[in-house]
């Protein structure tokens, strides 16, 4: 062979072409639901960090975080 490492490379590029897997791609109910727990999330965390939230009484905060 007149260029071995040549070949070679392009052999291996190629290997590692054909095993790479295909990305995933999220379901759109998956997507919405994501999207709508994040926003849920982010509420949340704006709620507890006001000073409304901190001045309640302990019984009112338990309630609050089920």
């Amino acid at each position: 062979m007149k260029y071995p490492i040549i070949v070679a490379l392009a052999a291996l590029l190629f290997a590692a072409d054909a095993t790479a897997k295909r990305p995933q791609i999220l379901p759109e109910p998956m997507l919405v639901n994501l999207f709508a727990l994040t926003e849920a999330s982010a509420e949340l965390q704006i709620c507890m960090d006001s000073n409304a939230y901190s001045s309640l009484p302990a019984n009112d905060k338990s309630l609050r975080n089920r």
